[in-house]
């Protein structure tokens, strides 16, 4: 046989990671992916060795040559593994004419998956007596040990009771920001485990941590409700070393652990942080510092939830930005401007006298004199305080972070003191995959602003927005969001860990809330912000069987059905208990059950609510169908049932759908709830509707299936008027208003350009950009045909003086492209299918099968 050099763009993954540490399964699956015009696999072959949580080589696995094209996600068949187990590993593919690939070497490692792994203790140290919001201090614990011999291997396991930053040997252990991350800690608290090999020594090492309040005991939702999950921070971590005499060295918290508190006086998501460094403690976490005020630690509660390794991804700083402007007010105050906005924090260094103090203040916009639009922010205060020690001070934030694009800073001098300044931009670290350009500059602004929008939301888990009170994982706008997300980035391996969260937010009758991780709300009489939402809202919590199915539709990961169908068919047969006759009739209408942020205000909350059901009827029926589920007769049933019956209830004779909204008629459409006999009347009601009214007059539920809707009757010229409308308010509005991100409202500005001071005038909200998934699958003309892109859809369509669009998706197989140049006589396409799938052009009213490869076709025009 022909041997060939590695090539370079074969990739391989574990659990689609590359190389992660802290798996939760003993079966692993592996993917690869090999960007080469032209291949075709035939055969693969899988080898691996095992090295033991200790050091010690304990077992080789050769999968053998397996006659298959599959890629992707396939399941590890060797040795049974245990926690902590280390595994390294190769791919080496054929092609049918004997020509062979080999990957270069891959790892991954197993968490510790048992309780019974643990030794260790959950230690911290009592908060202050005197403590209150302004004065809630991070405490720094640590442990002095010695080491009798260099290491061969070291890993530090770790969890905490609040959000906690390790450190080991005055080193940061990672670059993993607000770790463990938010879950419901009393069903689940995720373990990071770190390969600290290189930063022990031989002799005396310090480990430590700096406790944070975090999700766990800081201030979450409307009200900023404290200590929700509890209120003692704690720290739980174990360090396994294996020397190189053989020796195994294991280092737990314990009561040799001592702790004191420092400089973060306060540091919390909503207000901020207040930083005395007149208290920093110098090389605290070295050994050979001060032993002085340290006191010993005691065991506190460790909260409830299993213990869960976690691989990833995790919050990371991003990148660093220098401000477009710096000026000084009259009274000097320091104003900045990013330019954009981010999700992050400001990093200062700058040089004061001892004991002054230095406030920061943060907001998405500045009103017309230059002052901070803070009436977005509701009561997250969004202000960091840092008192002077050291004449040179540089500084940055622990525990809090905020969306914004301005900043103010006053306390100084001048800007003479202000040395050097830079916005930190962090969210989770979620790879892009996917692009878009066209001839149209709203359509490609609109794709930027959607994609940054998405990033800056992504925060361990999918927000709704990052700058004021709330900042939580509302289902409803990440399920309408998630078929563009999941074209733009590498969603599934960060929506394994937020689905979940869903899954733990499901309470006993089946019921999801509208929003996942799961926090217990005030009672009512204290519930003086939000309304109660700890039930059923159709379309938001709908989102707990639309997100994990879009995931399914663009990862193929059928591991992931199963592990979220029993939960979702419990929902199902909630809500048909609950509406027998298919028809959905919600009690609730002021926040929840209705098409939230709708111009019109138009559509009937019953026929939305019905909807939605029979749409997750119908996924739940498909999800059913793939698992090759027994129940998928009965759920089929159901959503024929469910689709007659909102024809009947809510499309009359002249196909008329509901009060005649833009967002009846396009989620009738894109739903497939439209009879045949009516479809026609329908189609022309819905056209003139649009043509009407000219603009988006549709809300976050209807947003997402008007674009769509209207493509799929044929009227796709009317989509692009719709898009390109240059009236205000819509898309060419935003992007002539200096706009970076996507609004949550479609005006979010009054007649003098100032930003509207209201508390649900987000400038950064993913819900009004999913329309960035048409533009994918029907402006360029890229989207799935089968799960994980193993068959693709290409149908472009052409429109709004359009001169050429262009899309590309890196799917788990390779990257996948459509791009067209339309000229006076025909469509020039270009495609690219990757290797082992197929995909259909959909053009004429005909289909014509692609094969793996490119392709350049010349299409007649008018299609």
């Amino acid at each position: 046989m022909n041997a060939k050099p590695l090539e370079p763009t074969l990739r391989i993954l574990t659990e689609q990671r590359p190389n992660p540490i802290g798996l939760a399964t003993r079966k692993p699956r592996f993917s690869w992916c090999l960007d080469q015009v032209g291949w075709a696999q035939e055969a693969f072959r899988i080898r691996a060795r095992i090295i033991s949580r200790h050091g010690g080589e304990r077992g080789h696995w050769d999968g053998g040559w397996m006659l298959s094209a599959q890629s992707h996600l396939v399941p590890w068949g060797g040795p049974s593994l245990l926690s902590g187990d280390q595994v390294f590993w190769h791919v080496a593919l054929r092609e049918n004419d004997g020509r062979e690939l080999f990957s270069e070497e891959g790892s991954f490692e197993i968490g510790l998956l048992d309780r019974s792994d643990w030794s260790a203790v959950c230690v911290g140290l009592p908060a202050p007596v005197h403590a209150h919001d302004d004065y809630r201090p991070c405490p720094h614990l640590r442990r002095i040990f010695s080491l009798g011999g260099a290491v061969k291997r070291a890993r530090l396991h770790i969890t905490s009771a609040g959000l906690a930053e390790p450190w080991l040997n005055g080193q940061r252990v990672s670059d993993r920001l607000f770790r463990p991350g938010w879950t419901d800690y009393r069903k689940r608290l995720l373990v990071d485990t770190y390969d600290v090999t290189d930063l022990l020594v031989p002799g005396e090492n310090c480990l430590g941590a700096i406790l944070g309040e975090g999700w766990f005991a800081g201030a979450i939702g409307f009200e900023g409700r404290r200590n929700v999950y509890g209120k003692q921070t704690g720290l739980l971590a174990q360090l396994e070393a294996c020397l190189e005499n053989g020796e195994i060295v294991c280092i737990v918290t314990d009561s040799e652990w001592t702790g004191r508190f420092g400089p973060i006086l306060a540091s919390d998501r909503y207000s901020g942080e207040v930083f005395d460094a007149r208290w920093e403690l110098d090389n605290w976490c070295l050994p050979e510092s001060s032993c002085e005020a340290w006191r010993p630690c005691s065991e506190v509660p460790l909260p409830a939830g299993s213990l869960v390794p976690s691989p990833g991804p995790f919050v990371r700083v991003q990148k660093m930005l220098a401000p477009s402007c710096i000026s000084t007010t009259e009274n000097g105050d320091i104003r900045v401007d990013l330019a954009k906005s981010i999700t992050g924090w400001a990093k200062l260094e700058f040089a004061a006298p001892y004991g002054r103090i230095v406030n920061l203040a943060f907001a998405e916009a500045r009103r017309i004199d230059g002052s901070l639009e803070t009436g977005t922010l509701g009561n997250a205060r969004c202000r960091d305080t840092v008192t002077v020690g050291s004449s040179l001070l540089e500084w940055q934030p622990h525990f809090t972070y905020r969306g914004f694009r301005h900043f103010d800073i006053s306390g100084l001098d001048g800007e003479h003191q202000l040395k050097r300044v830079l916005g930190v931009s962090a969210h989770s670290d979620v790879e892009e995959i996917g692009q878009f350009s066209c001839s149209d500059p709203v359509m490609n602004s609109y794709f930027d602003m959607a994609r940054r929008t998405l990033k800056m939301n992504l925060f361990d888990i999918f927000t709704d927005c990052p700058q004021r009170n709330e900042r939580l994982g509302w289902l409803g706008d990440a399920a309408q969001f998630m078929p563009s997300a999941c074209k733009m980035l590498e969603m599934a391996p960060f929506l394994e860990k937020w689905i979940g969260d869903i899954l733990d937010a499901q309470d006993k009758d089946g019921v999801f809330p509208p929003q996942a991780p799961a926090y217990e709300q005030p009672p009512p009489p204290f519930r003086t912000v939000s309304p109660d939402l700890t039930g059923l809202g159709r379309a938001v919590s709908d989102g707990a069987v639309l997100i994990p199915w879009t995931t399914y539709e663009h990862a193929g990961d059928l591991r992931l059905l199963e592990n979220v169908f029993p939960a979702a068919l419990h929902f199902v047969r909630h809500s048909l208990n609950a509406a027998p006759d298919y028809i959905w009739h919600p009690e609730d209408t002021s926040l929840l059950n209705i098409d939230w942020l709708a111009r019109d205000e138009g559509t009937d909350p019953s026929l939305l609510c019905t909807a939605y059901l029979s749409q997750t009827i119908d996924r739940v029926a498909r999800m059913a169908a793939a698992l090759g589920h027994d129940a998928t007769a009965e759920l089929c049933d159901h959503r024929v049932k469910a689709k007659q019956a909102f024809a009947g209830e809510f499309i009359n004779s002249n196909g008329l759908v509901g009060t005649g909204s833009q967002t009846s008629f396009a989620l009738a459409i894109s739903m497939g709830l439209v009879p045949q006999e009516k479809s026609d009347s329908v189609c022309r009601q819905f056209a003139r509707v649009v043509e009407q009214e000219g603009q988006f007059t549709s809300g976050i539920y209807g947003i997402a299936h008007i674009l769509p809707a209207l493509t799929q009757i044929g009227r796709a010229d009317l989509a692009y008027s719709l898009f390109q409308s240059q009236s205000r308010p819509g898309f060419a509005y935003w992007q002539r208003s200096g706009l970076t991100t996507i609004p949550e409202l479609w005006d979010p500005f009054d007649d003098d350009g100032e930003l509207k001071s209201d508390w649900g005038n987000s400038l950064c909200h993913v819900a009004l950009g999913s329309c960035t998934d048409w533009l994918f699958s029907s402006v360029a003309g890229l989207a799935p045909d089968a799960p994980g892109w193993r068959r693709l859809r290409f149908a472009p369509r052409p429109g709004g003086k359009l001169e050429h669009a262009s899309a590309s998706v890196r799917t788990p197989y390779g990257t996948a492209r459509c791009g067209w140049h339309l000229n006076s006589r025909s469509l020039e396409v270009e495609l690219l299918v990757p290797p082992n799938c197929s995909g259909n052009l959909h053009w004429n009213g005909e289909v014509h099968r692609i094969e793996a490869g490119a392709t350049v076709l010349s299409l007649s025009n008018g299609g």
